[in-house]
């Protein structure tokens, strides 16, 4: 073997070597490039993560301060009693007789829960069954608060300007009430009156707690 076939076959070698360098770096560049592109999509959707629950603490201390400011002005169940008692002392004060108060159970006003907004970006566990999935589902729901009304059917006899003085005096009451179906009837005691009407107070009440039909 002469030196020109021993320096070709050298320099085809080489050539190959080469070629297999440049083939060896153009696919491990590839993977590279799709590697940096998948990794550079996940830290995308990291943050987006990050930002989708930064909202959702600051929709939840949102939430928590509105609850409370709105509770200051809704009922407690605590409170019930001592209310009813100040009706009557109100119809008292005002010369008006309460001749029947009939209340009812509390029931859900709206169908919005309050931290719905929260609960529908709540993140989910994927590997939960449908079935534990749904059963989660359904008690989270059943513990989330709505407003709820209790009606207060009431009948009143008084003279009109008595009657008058007593629905003025409702304004007094601090927490939220609503009066409605007001009907006011002569009857043979007149200048007395007649007055049927519902009063409904408020609360916030878990699903479980009150009649939603």
């Amino acid at each position: 073997m002469n030196k020109n076939k021993i320096k070709l076959i050298f320099t085809i070698f080489t050539v190959l070597v080469i070629l297999g360098l440049i083939g060896f770096f153009i696919y491990n560049g590839k993977h590279y490039l799709e590697a940096k592109d998948a990794l550079a999509q996940k830290q995308t959707e990291l943050n987006e993560v990050k930002s989708e629950i930064a909202e959702i603490k600051q929709a939840i201390a949102k939430y928590e301060d509105e609850k409370k400011e709105f509770e200051e002005f809704l009922f407690k169940e605590q409170d019930i009693p001592a209310f009813l008692d100040s009706i009557s002392k109100k119809a008292k004060d005002t010369a008006v007789n309460v001749t029947d108060m009939k209340t009812k159970s509390f029931r859900a006003v709206q169908q919005q829960v309050m931290g719905g907004n929260v609960a529908q970006q709540r993140i989910r566990n994927n590997r939960r069954s449908a079935q534990q999935q749904q059963m989660l589902e359904e008690q989270e729901l059943q513990n989330m608060l709505t407003l709820a009304a209790m009606p207060i059917n009431m009948k009143i006899e008084g003279e009109f300007e008595s009657l008058l003085q007593f629905f003025n005096s409702l304004e007094d009451i601090e927490q939220l009430i609503t009066i409605s179906n007001v009907e006011i009837n002569t009857f043979n005691k007149y200048p007395q009156l007649s007055c049927k009407y519902t009063l409904k107070i408020y609360s916030l009440k878990t699903l479980s707690e009150i009649e939603t039909r």
